[in-house]
């Protein structure tokens, strides 16, 4: 059983932080540096894994009372992983997604159908929209000082841990579209019916999210320099791989 939610209306130190971007998959041992029991490092794991499991066997319907239940626990799940993983937090979401992203141009290669490869291309966007969304918010936490910034998860966590979760409009399709992607990242290997369904899913949530940020914004603009940053393809690019990548930033 999971703890009920009270959902209400308004603002919440707890909603600025949920659309933080949470890392696809917990590494297999604690990395250097983080301060974490392998016992509780083996706990998120299991969290992590029993949530996509659970979502994806029984898909929330958009707005309703099971979608609120779980998109609080994936609040839990970020508070729990910021605590376990502390500084290292960022790190572990960008190299746990530019894995994902040489994984999935991997299997688009090597995918016989072409609906397959057309899903696969489908959940590489949502991969990447799903790394601006999480170095937005963290270009932006950037700015804050480090008391505000402990006061804003402090109030964050009593919020989760009582039950009560508040999302606005925005707040629950930014939540919903990064759960969206965690589960479509398990099924890669899914029959084709499946893996499609959540292709579709992640990538109208990439679109949704790609639509509320705004390119006009400058930590948007910082998250999308710190994506490209990461993945570090460009010196292997070909001209024409470059026009292609610009070319929908550039159309008017």
């Amino acid at each position: 059983m999971h703890p009920p939610v009270r959902e209400h209306r308004g603002g919440s130190a707890n909603a600025t932080l949920l659309g933080m971007g949470l890392p696809a998959s917990i590494p297999n041992e604690p990395l250097a540096g983080v301060a974490a029991e392998p016992a509780e490092w083996r706990a998120l794991q299991r969290e992590g894994r029993q949530l996509v499991d659970d979502v994806r066997k029984a898909p929330p319907a958009e707005g309703s009372a099971e979608e609120s239940v779980a998109l609080a626990r994936l609040a839990r799940f970020g508070l729990r992983s910021l605590r376990v993983l502390g500084m290292a937090f960022l790190d572990v979401i960008r190299g746990q997604l530019h894995a994902s992203l040489a994984g999935l141009v991997q299997k688009e290669l090597d995918a016989a159908e072409a609906d397959r490869k057309l899903a696969l291309r489908h959940i590489q966007q949502a991969v990447h929209r799903y790394g601006v969304v999480t170095e937005t918010l963290w270009a932006s936490l950037g700015r804050v000082s480090p008391s505000l910034l402990d006061d804003l998860v402090r109030v964050w966590g009593e919020s989760i841990e009582s039950g009560i979760t508040s999302f606005t409009d925005e707040e629950r399709a930014v939540a919903r579209f990064q759960l969206d992607v965690l589960v479509a990242l398990a099924v890669l290997d899914a029959p084709l019916e499946e893996l499609t369904r959540w292709a579709f899913r992640a990538i109208n949530g990439a679109r949704r999210v790609e639509a509320l940020a705004g390119r006009a914004t400058e930590a948007y603009q910082l998250g999308e320099l710190a994506r490209i940053r990461t993945r570090r393809a460009w010196s292997d690019w070909s001209p024409s791989d470059v026009a292609d990548e610009v070319a929908p930033w550039t159309r008017s």
